[in-house]
């Protein structure tokens, strides 16, 4: 029978968000009688009412027509943000990777911020983007303050990177108000589906590099962090003890302690140390599934696998 063993010596160390207060919807787009479709010229964009992820959507049909240029659908929006916040919206798209550009522009129409993301391609399936506070960066104007604290009109730009022809669909725009970051972060709590006597799920998290989890059955195991609220990472480190390492695991996420999706997997594990990369990810709680032990030949009896857990903040 193979067990499973974590032992983690690095503090979990995540850039601190805050958990999610209730959205104040900006737009549901059951109408697009405020947007307007523009683009740079020779390039064609245009808006059309679709079915949304709730209801209806707006989609922004665009074609560079072998150009450089940019596309975009904009409106008139009062926004004011507080003094920390998220903004979310749905979207799926076909195209090929282009800058997605969120624009603020303020009631003099002279000073931007925006989000930006280059090599965008927008997935088939719906899916929700969040723009945390720290993502809306100044772009240019004559304002000298460049703190953002809302805006008069908001556009959703298609670049030109690899240009081509495509679509954006984009639903639910809403603002969710967040609590103020707190200056120390609570040490997680951590649960698990088996512990062995004294090597329980909260050794994992203790920050002694002498102590782990350990479970006691065999087959599958995992271990769940409850982070206190949500938070924001760029990765995770797993340090696997010698000829104790896990061959599949994968790594998940959840704002809500229900719904999961998968951050990252690994098939193939060969032991040493393995750094996953969850770029932009933000949960409450994390779960480590452990799904097979690797086998090692020669070792006798029980068997299991020991890693160091760590999170490095994203865009620290």
């Amino acid at each position: 029978m193979r067990t499973f063993l974590l032992a983690t010596t690095a503090a979990l160390a995540l850039a601190t968000a805050a958990q999610a207060q209730t959205a104040r919807p900006l737009d549901a787009f059951e109408t697009l009688t405020p947007w307007t479709a523009d683009a740079s010229t020779d390039v064609s964009s245009a808006i059309s009412e679709v079915p949304g992820h709730d209801g209806k959507a707006m989609r922004l049909s665009y074609d560079f027509n072998g150009r450089s240029g940019y596309a975009f659908a904009a409106r008139a929006l009062d926004l004011r943000v507080p003094e920390n916040y998220e903004i979310s919206f749905w979207a799926r798209g076909e195209m090929l990777p282009n800058t997605l550009e969120i624009k603020f522009t303020d009631a003099s129409g002279e000073n931007v911020h925006w989000r930006q993301i280059q090599r965008f391609e927008a997935q088939g399936e719906w899916t929700r983007y969040v723009i945390k506070t720290r993502q809306i960066l100044w772009a240019w104007g004559p304002e000298p303050d460049r703190s953002f604290r809302g805006a008069a009109r908001i556009e959703f730009v298609v670049t030109a990177g690899q240009g081509g022809r495509g679509w954006l669909e984009i639903d639910q725009l809403e603002l969710r108000e967040l609590p103020p970051e707190p200056s120390v972060a609570p040490r997680p709590v951590a649960s698990a589906t088996s512990q062995d006597g004294t090597n329980v799920a909260a050794r994992a998290v203790d920050d002694d590099p002498l102590t782990f989890w350990r479970t006691t059955a065999a087959g599958e195991q995992s271990l769940t962090l409850d982070l206190g609220f949500e938070r924001e990472f760029g990765g995770l480190t797993l340090r696997w003890a010698d000829r104790m390492a896990a061959s599949a695991y994968r790594l998940m996420a959840s704002s809500d302690g229900r719904d999961w999706r998968e951050l990252a997997s690994v098939t193939d594990g060969n032991g040493g140390t393995d750094w996953l990369r969850t770029l932009e990810a933000s949960a409450r709680w994390l779960r480590l599934d452990l799904l097979a032990p690797r086998d090692e030949s020669g070792v006798v009896g029980q068997a299991g696998a020991g890693q160091r857990l760590g999170q490095s903040a994203a865009n620290a």
